[in-house]
Formats: C-alpha cells, sequence, structure tokens
C-alpha cells in the first residue's frame, strides 16, 4: 500500500535543480546546457509504500525525479553554475556561435560576452533555446514534514 508523503532536507541549501536546455547551431549539430542553482529552503512530495520511504530518506542524493515525486515549493535560490554537456566536440567556431546564443542579443546583434558566467534564462528564450528538463536532487538527507 502506497501513501503520499511530503518531505524536506534535513539541512538549508541542499537542493540543486539541473536544467537542460537544448539548441541546434549553424553547423546542425545539437547543444546542451547544464543550469544549475542551489536552493535554501524546499519541500517535495513523494508517493511511496512504506518500506520505501526509509531507504528514501537515508539516501543521498535523493533524485526526486526518479522516485516519481513533484515540486511543493523552492525558496531562495542562486546561480550554482553552468556547463555545455560534450564541450570538447565543439569547434572554435561552434563555440563562438554557442557563446552568442547564450551571452548574446541576437535581436540586437550584440556579440559583447562580457557577461560570461552570468547566464539570463529570459535571453536563453529570447535566442532559440528550449528547456527539455529539470533534474531535481537532495543532499544531506530527507526528513518527512506529513503523511497521508
Amino acid at each position: 500500500m502506497t501513501s503520499t508523503y511530503e518531505v524536506e532536507p534535513c539541512n538549508k541549501s541542499c537542493i540543486y535543480t539541473t536544467e537542460h536546455w537544448n539548441i541546434t547551431i549553424s553547423t546542425g549539430k545539437d547543444v546542451e546546457l547544464l543550469y544549475t542553482e542551489c536552493w535554501k529552503y524546499g519541500s517535495f512530495e513523494i508517493t511511496v509504500n512504506k518500506d520505501e520511504i526509509d531507504d528514501i530518506i537515508n539516501t543521498t542524493p535523493v533524485i526526486i525525479n526518479d522516485i516519481g515525486g513533484s515540486v511543493n515549493e523552492l525558496e531562495m535560490g542562486w546561480y550554482y553554475e553552468h556547463n555545455i554537456k560534450n564541450v570538447k566536440q565543439y569547434s572554435d567556431k561552434e563555440m563562438k556561435e554557442i557563446n552568442k546564443v547564450i551571452y548574446g542579443d541576437i535581436e540586437d546583434n550584440n556579440t559583447d560576452c562580457d557577461d560570461e558566467g552570468y547566464i539570463d534564462i529570459c535571453r536563453l528564450e529570447d535566442n532559440g533555446w528550449t528547456l527539455e528538463d529539470t533534474i531535481y536532487e537532495v543532499y544531506n538527507g530527507l526528513e518527512i514534514i506529513s503523511a497521508s
């Protein structure tokens, strides 16, 4: 018999979300950008059987997506890091184009990448990137807030 549990991390700043953004560049290659944020607070809802809950709350990391969980809330997030998946497969010319569609303003033809390190999600969307998936990971254990 399954039950639904509301869970949250045992400690602050232990939730990481990794967004998977994709675009196809002019050479026809697909590019995947992994954008990670850390969250100070958050809670999730999971539905599992009674035997599974003890294993889940004592596992680290717990990938919420892998156990069919859903997000209730995330609070006080901040940029953590970003990476281009398989970055070594791209030529210097392709990397210049990738950097332009990450940091530049395509509509204004602005190729100034002085803000590398900061990613504006709205700019990604404006430049043709699509969000394909978000992975939710919780480190250092979970605690049960409520059960039904």
